[in-house]
């Protein structure tokens, strides 16, 4: 799943969205799991780029993946994500 992806899913009703975004969490898992961390990055932050520059992807969205993708992940895997996430918004 990539965050546009996500967010095609984000205004449908809740018990369908949290369906849809379980399985499309799955299958990013998937998709990425052969990846290194350097090109998974690279990813993320040219689709957040993109996104933000046409105004798919807001603040609140990468919000709202984040903590939809929290219950799933370890503590290493949630220290990455804020790490992440903390580039992504600049801090």
């Amino acid at each position: 799943m990539d965050f546009r992806s996500f967010n095609k899913g984000f205004h449908d009703k809740p018990e369908q969205s949290a369906t849809a975004n379980e399985n499309d969490i799955r299958k990013a898992a998937e998709r990425y799991a052969g990846k290194s961390d350097e090109e998974l990055l690279g990813d993320i932050m040219k689709t957040v780029r993109q996104g933000k520059a046409d105004g798919s992807i807001s603040d609140e969205q990468l919000q709202k993946f984040a903590e939809s993708v929290t219950p799933i992940l370890n503590q290493e895997q949630l220290d990455r994500l804020n790490a992440v996430l903390k580039m992504i918004r600049g801090n």
